[in-house]
């Protein structure tokens, strides 16, 4: 709500927050991976702090753009508005793809070029979209640009090189630069690992033939 979002819905299904309406922004999708960067951010100290409570905690996250419909609900006894579509139902299965990728946040193309000069962020996979025939690109923001260190932006890149050479089957290449992308010893890398899991194998073929 600080960051200008309109909150939709805050149950045990999770938070949906709108941003750009019904409060008008001129770059709603920087907005809304700004807060959830630093959302996350909070959470992780959070749990550094507090292991023994929020040790078996998670924040996943979700962002797509586009345009939806809303209307207000006049009978409602509090001021709400319903609203829906596309972007929300893609933003609430990208929170669920977190799982699979070991990712925390995840934002779909639109979104990207929206924010690709402040935000540094990396691609993940093709997924479904609302319709199964569609392929939608999501990518995993990981630091505000002008946060970013030399190192932080090399690691991305080398992990950016490795996805685009995995989607060539240049197996060897890939892992070689996924490799690259590895973070200092202990540092934590689910997605990185996600690759590196399928590649393996791929690789221990190569090698044995």
């Amino acid at each position: 709500i600080e960051r200008g979002a309109f909150l939709q819905a805050a149950d045990g299904e999770g938070v949906v927050a709108v941003f750009g309406f019904p409060s008008a922004s001129s770059q709603p999708a920087e907005d809304a991976v700004r807060a959830v960067l630093d959302l996350t951010k909070k959470f992780r100290e959070r749990r550094q702090e507090n292991e023994e409570i929020f040790g078996d905690w998670d924040v996943n996250a979700g962002i797509s753009s586009g345009a939806i419909v809303a209307g207000a609900l006049k009978d409602s006894v509090h001021p709400a508005l319903l609203a829906s579509g596309e972007p929300i139902e893609l933003a609430r299965r990208f929170c669920a793809l977190n799982h699979r990728y070991g990712s925390t946040i995840l934002i779909d193309t639109p979104t990207f070029d929206s924010v690709s000069e402040t935000i540094v962020a990396r691609p993940i996979d093709f997924v479904s979209g609302t319709n199964s025939h569609d392929r939608i690109e999501v990518y995993e923001p990981l630091w505000l640009t002008a946060e970013a260190k030399p190192e932080h932006v090399a690691r991305r890149d080398s992990f950016w090189s490795g996805v685009v050479l995995y989607r060539e089957k240049r197996w060897a290449e890939a892992y070689s630069e996924f490799q690259k992308a590895r973070g200092p010893e202990g540092e934590d890398d689910p997605a990185l690992q996600f690759y590196l899991r399928r590649l393996e194998p791929l690789v221990l073929q190569l090698t044995g033939s």
